[in-house]
């Protein structure tokens, strides 16, 4: 939304003034926080308003970095409460009190301009607001005047369907004859104040009747390094740079021995409020060098280090109080009970060698958090008095002895779930109890692990609960290492909401299976994944919207049923490493392709099979 930045101070200054009060008693002596919150509010409402209205979209952008420079200071002030050791480090990047207080008298001067020029009005005079000009990041733009006419309403539909939200890339292509007005309408767009504030970064470049992907490639890249510095705030790491690095809010690391590197040259980014590091090996961090980002970073609200492997969990990194969100690898068996200072905390994602975790941590009282997801099988804190974890939504992989009911009353709000352990113990009742998960009434999605057997008969499930004691609301589950018998599929058949069902590593066992009525009504996405099936039989009836089918590594199967070719819904099929049923995959499509021509419909039917089929 446009005024998000706005609302996200005002919801911070809300929260921090509840929870953390004792920690801002210094800033509450340089400024008046309520009255910063109020005159937030009011331009909130304001732009709220207005918010077609191009002068105030403009008049965000501006204050946008007024309301970072709010954050940066507050935040310098909560840390330095919390930690003795970071004054020198915050003097190093600015004077805390004279820059609040400058930050703070330009939004009063803003939230005054508002009361007198725009309330009991119809207008505000936006010049006098100090809107600066933008610019455009140009190549060889055309020199057109932006108050063209007669193209108002095309540019209008352009516009609209520019700075709507899309949930996947959306190119919009202008198309007609030579002098028709297309790079006209073009240009009228590209200088809009809408289109110049949802898409602060603009590039037009010509694109001439005899063109390579490759020059039009470059072109576009020429224009990105001609960007800015207040622009680029993403930073690449090269030897970020690294004396840039004070001034960005966002740091990219992309390989081990960038990360190794730039850690070993002190970096230094008071401002920097995400680090993330995207190298594709696992880099094992020194002892000597694990403390480098947390004092490099005090500002810290996003650390996306799953490929650090920290030797230890550094004593300072517990006084990164803003994370919002973290993901950290260790060799631990114990999540410590100081990750309960990360009181702001929303993500937390923790790697581990360990194949159990114990979580000392209250995540209870982690009032924020939303996330919590682990690779280990994780046990979880006694619940505390009055500690309930209304927000939380993810939860795994946990392990069957935390699956109580005390627990899932403490996280009643879960919709993703996943469990990692001895299965057989959460079944019988002994520890843990499959059927606390009703209560489970907004869970959408479960994964069951079963681990820690010695033997497939010790691992093997004597079945499944009745559906009845499955999540209500439950839209698609994966099970794994159960070794089920596959006459128990037809539980499964009958959850009426399951869309989606992933059976991976010998979920299920046997050679036939035989798919009875009345079962998966509302399944769209089926995984069979490691399974010694022979002979499966089935027709188009059993699966009626079936949409996608995936059969990996099942290499005992003879053939994929070629009724499922009836399923009218059913688009993809893809065979990894099941090479026997390649054939009979083959067929399907034949079968499909015949179906779409003899009712002159469009083949949107996908084929994969890997390795392909020589024949």
């Amino acid at each position: 939304m446009a005024d998000a930045s706005v609302e996200s101070l005002i919801e911070y200054l809300h929260q921090i003034q509840i929870h953390q009060a004792d920690l801002i008693s210094n800033a509450k002596d340089l400024v008046d926080i309520d009255k910063l919150e109020n005159d937030l509010r009011l331009i909130k409402a304001f732009i709220e308003k207005r918010r077609q209205d191009g002068g105030v979209r403009l008049l965000l952008r501006q204050i946008r970095d007024v309301v970072y420079g709010v954050e940066d200071i507050i935040n310098a002030s909560m840390t330095e409460a919390a930690d003795a050791n970071s004054e020198n480090y915050f003097l190093r990047a600015f004077q805390t009190s004279e820059m609040l207080r400058s930050i703070c008298q330009q939004i009063d001067s803003i939230s005054a301009d508002i009361k007198d020029k725009y309330v009991g009005t119809n207008w505000i005079d936006f010049t006098s607001l100090g809107v600066g000009d933008e610019r455009p990041i140009l190549s060889k733009a055309p020199r057109r005047q932006l108050n063209v006419v007669g193209v108002e309403d095309e540019a209008k539909n352009l516009i609209e369907r520019l700075t709507k939200e899309a949930e996947h890339l959306d190119i919009v292509t202008v198309i007609g004859v030579a002098g028709l007005g297309k790079t006209t309408l073009a240009w009228k767009v590209f200088g809009d104040p809408a289109i110049k504030y949802e898409f602060p970064t603009r590039i037009w470049i010509y694109v001439s009747g005899h063109f390579t992907k490759k020059d039009i490639f470059l072109s576009i890249l020429r224009e990105f390094m001609r960007l800015p510095e207040v622009v680029c705030a993403d930073r690449g790491f090269e030897p970020p740079l690294v004396s840039d690095a004070r001034n960005c809010h966002r740091l990219c690391v992309h390989s081990d021995a960038d990360t190794l590197d730039f850690l070993s040259s002190k970096p230094y980014g008071p401002r920097i409020r995400s680090f993330i590091c995207f190298s594709k090996d696992e880099i094992n961090l020194p002892l000597q060098k694990i403390s480098a980002i947390p004092a490099a970073f005090k500002l810290l609200r996003v650390l996306e280090a799953a490929p650090i492997k920290f030797t230890k969990v550094p004593r300072n990194l517990y006084h990164l109080i803003h994370l919002k969100y973290i993901a950290i690898s260790f060799s631990l068996s114990i999540l410590p009970a100081a990750f309960s200072k990360f009181w702001n905390i929303q993500t937390l994602v923790v790697n581990t060698t360990s194949y159990t975790l114990e979580v000392k941590a209250d995540i209870w009282n982690m009032i924020q958090l939303r996330h919590f997801k682990t690779n280990a099988s994780a046990t979880l804190p006694s619940s505390t008095e009055g500690g309930k974890s209304e927000k939380l939504q993810t939860l795994g992989t946990i392990s069957p002895q935390s699956c109580s009911e005390e627990v899932f009353n403490k996280a009643s709000n879960l919709k993703k779930l996943s469990i990692r352990g001895q299965l057989s113990s959460l079944l019988d009742g002994n520890n843990g109890s499959f059927g606390s998960l009703k209560k489970l009434v907004n869970l959408e999605k479960l994964k069951l692990l079963n681990g820690v057997f010695y033997s497939i008969e010790e691992g093997q499930l004597p079945g499944l609960p009745p559906a009845s004691e499955f999540p209500p609301k439950l839209r698609s589950l994966t099970l794994s290492n159960t070794f089920l018998e596959w006459s128990h599929m037809s539980i499964l058949g009958s959850l009426k909401k399951l869309e989606v069902l992933k059976l991976k590593d010998y979920a299920f066992v046997g050679e036939k299976w035989e798919a009875t009525d009345g079962g998966f009504r509302s399944l769209e996405v089926l995984h069979i994944g490691c399974t010694n099936l022979v002979n499966w039989k089935a027709s188009s009836h059993h699966f009626p919207k079936l949409r996608w089918l995936e059969l990996r590594n099942c290499e005992e199967l003879c053939e994929v049923p070629i009724e499922l070719a009836d399923i009218p819904s059913l688009q993809i099929l893809g065979l990894y490493r099941t090479t026997t049923a390649a054939a009979s995959a083959v067929k399907v499509e034949e079968v499909k392709r015949n179906l779409a021509q003899q009712s002159s419909g469009a083949n949107a039917f996908e084929l994969s099979i890997f390795p392909p089929n020589d024949s």
